[in-house]
């Protein structure tokens, strides 16, 4: 015979790849990238965290660092998504992942030498952090245009599976080698990670702008457009808000981290890359259910839900442990909490916003996420200098419980339909409604807080 017959696990491979968005090269190469993007990134974001812890003790420095990261996505969040509009997604992806690679370097050998002091983490960590502000609304809003709609879910699944994934691995393989050789050898392997990018984002992403051909918008007007699309869409509205609101009391265990490794537990740099991970590893267990929930569009909004009191309990749990297995617990269902809250908002994000804004739309979602973030560092961090660690843990739990009593009320839920919903009935005696788009036999175009109502 001049063929082989396909091998059993070819095959399966095949079906694998067939239903999956790994299955279209574009959108594969493009997760390559983020995949090692997001190694990079959580490894020098643990390694920052643990660096401030070593070199100052104060909590509102280690809240000041964890804040540096994501403070630039609340000046220039919606600038980097009309750029994402309006810019070659291609050139934002070189730049940026040139610029975060250079300041993490620049961290490591600093120190490395010994010449790292607190302000300089900080401005390295500001500068890796815009990068990172620009680099996520052209990733996140790439990924539509490279798989169908019906895939989107998956998509945004693998995504979360790839960050969490990373997160389980990137800060153990950083204490590892933090232990083994050094503080600032981990750093500047992190600083690597950023380059697989480069050739992935020439690849898989076509040389042109994502606006329409012949469009006259500029960065004034695209800032004015998202702002309008994000006040008219009641749904994405409301996910803004319970992102800011998770975010803000979530921040108490997210930034004070590198504080419960050391002081309350006593762990050396190995031991905190080994708790980091544990949250990752939940991270990574709460995505693998994620697409089943959103494909049942009510089940959404319920498995958000579920999410912010999952992250109460574990936050409890953290707060009230000193022993290490107990902790572990803590910060895997915490894990698990942190996908099912954000990877379910993004999913919205992204689904109800039409292609010439989307990105503003991701971008709107990053804002909310990273404004609750880092206000919420500042003040946690602030709370723990006047009181201790474990009361500010067991109160921001507290504080999130509340507002999940009080989440069904919101507009938001349920969420993410698996498919357009179709309009009601009419009602006896009276003509049929026409959706917007097949008014008068002729396409138009819906107003933004109407994409929903529709799909």
């Amino acid at each position: 015979m001049s063929g082989s017959a396909p091998t059993p696990s070819k095959g399966r491979a095949a079906t694998f790849l067939a239903g999956s968005p790994l299955g279209i090269r574009p959108y594969r190469l493009l997760y390559i990238g983020a995949v090692t993007t997001s190694m990079a990134y959580t490894m020098q974001s643990a390694m920052a965290g643990w660096l401030m812890a070593s070199l100052s003790g104060s909590a509102l420095l280690v809240g000041l660092v964890q804040a540096a990261s994501t403070l630039p996505f609340l000046l220039f969040g919606l600038v980097s998504g009309s750029v994402a509009d309006l810019v070659d997604r291609r050139y934002i992806l070189v730049v940026t992942h040139l610029m975060m690679g250079l300041a993490t370097a620049s961290v490591g050998l600093m120190s490395h030498a010994g010449w790292l002091q607190p302000w300089s983490l900080v401005v390295c960590t500001l500068l890796c952090g815009l990068g990172y502000t620009f680099y996520q609304p052209a990733q996140q809003a790439s990924i539509n245009g490279l798989v169908p709609r019906p895939l989107l879910p998956k998509a945004v699944a693998l995504g979360s599976i790839a960050f969490n994934a990373a997160r389980s691995v990137g800060p153990a393989m950083a204490g590892l080698i933090a232990a083994l050789m050094g503080d600032g050898l981990a750093v500047l392997v992190a600083s690597l990670f950023f380059l697989p990018m480069l050739p992935a984002a020439w690849q898989a992403l076509e040389p042109r702008t994502p606006v329409p051909a012949g469009s006259n918008e500029t960065l004034w007007s695209g800032l004015v457009s998202g702002l309008r699309f994000a006040r008219h869409a009641r749904v994405l509205r409301a996910a803004l808000i319970i992102n800011f609101c998770f975010c803000f009391c979530a921040a108490a265990l997210w930034a004070m981290f590198p504080l419960v490794a050391q002081q309350r537990l006593g762990l050396a740099a190995g031991g905190y890359g080994f708790l980091y991970s544990t949250f990752g590893l939940g991270a990574v267990a709460s995505a693998l259910w994620l697409p089943r929930f959103l494909r049942q569009g009510a089940g959404a909004g319920r498995i958000i839900r579920a999410s912010l009191w999952l992250w109460s309990l574990a936050a409890v749990i953290v707060g009230l442990s000193h022993w290490v297995p107990v902790a572990v617990v803590g910060t895997f269902l915490a894990g698990m909490g942190w996908v099912g809250v954000l990877a379910g908002l993004s999913t919205v994000a992204q689904s109800i916003a039409p292609g010439w804004v989307r990105a503003r739309a991701v971008a709107n979602n990053q804002i909310s996420v990273q404004a609750g973030l880092a206000l919420g560092s500042l003040f946690w961090g602030w709370m723990v200098n006047r009181s201790d660690l474990q009361h500010v843990l067991i109160a921001s739990a507290v504080l999130l419980a509340l507002f999940a009593l009080f989440a069904p009320l919101a507009p938001l839920v349920p969420l993410v339909p698996s498919a357009p919903m179709r309009p009601p009935p009419p009602a006896p005696g009276r003509r049929r409604r026409r959706p917007p788009g097949a008014r008068g036999g002729r396409r138009c175009r819906a107003r933004p807080g109407r994409a929903t109502q529709w799909g």
